[in-house]
């Protein structure tokens, strides 16, 4: 009977665990790649963490969307503002890659950026960063399709 207990224990604490990273994660998530979204503002907080930096980016009322960069081929159209994020501070998150870690020194609060990221098609509806151009306007682009990526949400 023991050991029926200790086994059942530890298959609960392994499905407990699974089901919160799955829950969390973003690869359990769709990110549409056709309707990439522009935001741009000030950062507000950086956290670089396992398994991605997380940043809040204040974006201010009247924001626009800029010009389609070439160091973004990734891109299947062109990236478009959604006024749902104007004049709000929202959460974005870094894909786990060395190219994005290696920010780590160059992004700080009070820095000015533009992004465009890809929506999760499910709840949260987290944003992942696929592009930003740094305050000194250098830019970093993730390369190559991601699993996750998925050609529209399904309503």
């Amino acid at each position: 009977m023991k050991t029926f207990s200790k086994m059942s224990l530890i298959c609960m604490t392994v499905f407990g665990m699974t089901a919160n990273v799955s829950a969390h994660h973003g690869f359990s998530g769709k990110y549409d790649n056709t309707r990439p979204l522009w935001l741009q503002g000030t950062i507000q907080t950086v956290l670089f963490q396992y398994p991605h930096a997380i940043v809040s980016l204040a974006v201010p009322p009247d924001e626009t969307t800029g010009d389609r960069p070439a160091s973004a081929p990734f891109l299947s159209s062109d990236p478009v503002s959604d006024p749902q994020y104007n004049g709000r501070t929202v959460r974005l998150e870094f894909p786990p890659v060395s190219r994005f870690n290696s920010l780590e020194n160059e992004i700080k609060s009070g820095d000015k950026v533009s992004v465009i990221v890809f929506r999760n098609c499910e709840q949260p509806h987290q944003l992942r960063v696929q592009w930003i151009r740094l305050t000194d306007g250098r830019e970093v682009a993730r390369s190559g399709r991601v699993q996750t990526e998925v050609e529209g949400c399904a309503k």
